[in-house]
């Protein structure tokens, strides 16, 4: 990567160590978010299927940085993934296998104490690899974080497990009637969660997805799951998150994409920005939909 971009190696090596970086400094003072996800088991869905997706919030905008990349190789899963230019792998996907991943941003009082750990998007990498549901798992139970994060993964034979991760444990979320949603703070326990202590809207953003997905639970559609990533409580600082205009230039946030996963079809929807604004792209895992 670093030869065909013209780009260093200690530069692109920096990009994917990014988020033990800025998640460090967060442990503190924190500025950043990543946003809902949540995962649908078949029994919660109208077409049965299994589902993840997420708003992806973060520093706006970067529609000249998110891509989505498609990674087609002869040993290994061919995957899709949704990334930021210059970090290997991606962030939030899914493989020919059925397993899909999406995450958030966690923070606790010891993210960064062990910097050389294997970091953030290494793991994701590692989950998009997987061809088993235990194999997804590994890379993430397995070893010890440097900064902690959550986990969304399924299997489109109906499994979704939620992993919540710090330097010192990690915690475990199932689905609740067929549901399961999670936003930036710890809702296990034996964690102190640091967080919502500069984001409180952390502590209803996720409740709120959960009981719109529930009220629809059985039938739940591409309509009705999009309608609860749209949502609008507490704008700007809401589910479909905007731009408070008050706040600092470097504490402006928004949802800068929109992704809703079909680990049963192996499609991937995604919008560039909130998704109350802009449409839907699809992919699927072996060629563009």
């Amino acid at each position: 990567m670093a030869v065909g971009s013209g780009v260093s190696e200690v530069e692109i090596t920096l990009l994917n160590v990014r988020y033990e970086v800025l998640y460090a400094a967060y442990a503190d003072e924190n500025t950043g978010v990543d946003g809902c996800t949540s995962g649908l088991l078949p029994e919660a869905t109208a077409d049965t299927h299994t589902y993840v997706g997420q708003n992806w919030d973060w520093a706006e905008p970067v529609a000249d940085t998110l891509i989505v990349t498609e990674h087609c190789r002869e040993q290994g899963p061919d995957h899709l993934a949704v990334t930021e230019a210059g970090i290997v792998g991606g962030k939030m996907g899914v493989n020919e296998h059925g397993v899909g991943l999406v995450v958030n941003g966690l923070v606790s009082p010891n993210d960064g104490d062990d910097p050389f750990r294997k970091p953030f998007h290494v793991r994701c990498w590692e989950v998009l690899e997987a061809e088993r549901f235990d194999n997804a798992l590994e890379p993430v139970v397995a070893s010890p974080h440097a900064c902690s994060s959550n986990f969304v993964i399924g299997h489109a034979d109906g499994e979704v497990i939620d992993v919540e991760a710090s330097p010192d444990r990690t915690g475990y979320v199932y689905p609740r009637n067929g549901v399961l949603t999670h936003a930036n703070h710890f809702i296990t326990d034996g964690f102190e969660s640091r967080m919502e202590r500069q984001l409180p809207d952390t502590l209803y953003r996720a409740r709120r997805l959960q009981r719109t997905l529930d009220q629809h639970s059985g039938d739940l559609d591409a309509e009705s799951i999009e309608s609860g990533l749209s949502d609008h409580f507490g704008r700007p600082s809401s589910i479909c998150r905007h731009v408070n205009e008050d706040a600092h230039p470097q504490e402006r946030t928004q949802t800068n994409a929109s992704i809703i996963i079909d680990l049963t079809d192996q499609t991937l929807r995604v919008t560039c920005g909130p998704p109350c604004e802009n449409t839907y792209s699809t992919y699927r895992v072996g060629g563009v939909t």
